[in-house]
């Protein structure tokens, strides 16, 4: 078992009543670390994202090929149909194995879903029904495929904990918090029973962050 300690510099999100003590892990404390976990002061800002190139419009060859999409899909919302017909239309007027910009409606989606700049691509998986059937005639639906569409949560977490808009409204660390009496207060998640059970019964550096889950990094 780690020991706890009563650390000095307060829980951005601390909603303790007046006179209130917040006491957060000796090692999981939630400290402002570099990349390579070495601490830094408070007020350090954090490193510069990498710069792009005014022209890089990845995963589309080109700035026209980019805005086609962004005409297809947002702008006049085409249908799956319509978008296959002009492809192959647009084929026919093009030399002889030269592609038109899609191949297709399914080509288009997936360049859309494979963009990385300020989102994270989309997933799918396919399920089927896996319980019991009845006797006779099964019903259709559980014999259907269906797709369920999700966000790697890994990197929905480092989005979340990058993006600064969080900054100062985010506990990175469990803690407990009393009153003057010291009885103890409850006010968020990290402030809870569980969170705390996890920091002082870890083997490891484990790292929890307030979201709707908790997310090894």
């Amino acid at each position: 078992m780690l020991d706890a300690a009563t650390e000095p510099c307060p829980s951005p999100s601390n909603s303790g009543s007046k006179g209130s003590r917040t006491d957060y892990h000796e090692y999981l404390s939630g400290d402002k670390c570099d990349t390579e976990g070495f601490d830094v002061l408070p007020n350090t800002p954090p490193p510069p994202k990498p710069a792009r190139a005014p022209n890089d419009y990845l995963p589309y060859n080109d700035r026209a090929q980019f805005e086609l999409a962004d005409f297809f899909f947002r702008e006049e919302q085409m249908s799956a149909a319509k978008l296959d017909k002009l492809m192959q239309l647009w084929a026919a007027t093009l030399p002889s194995g030269q592609p038109p910009p899609f191949a297709g409606h399914n080509d288009l989606y997936n360049s859309i879903d494979s963009i990385q700049a300020g989102e994270i691509r989309w997933q799918c998986l396919m399920g089927t029904y896996q319980g019991a059937r009845p006797e006779g005639e099964v019903p259709a639906w559980m014999e259907a495929e269906y797709p369920v569409w999700f966000r790697c949560p890994r990197e929905t977490v480092r989005h979340q904990i990058a993006n600064p808009d969080f900054a100062g409204e985010m506990d990175y660390a469990p803690k407990r918090v009393f009153d003057k009496d010291g009885k103890r207060e409850y006010g968020d998640f990290m402030s809870g029973n569980w969170a705390w059970q996890q920091a002082v019964s870890a083997r490891h550096a484990l790292y929890f962050c307030k979201v709707a889950y908790v997310a090894l990094l």
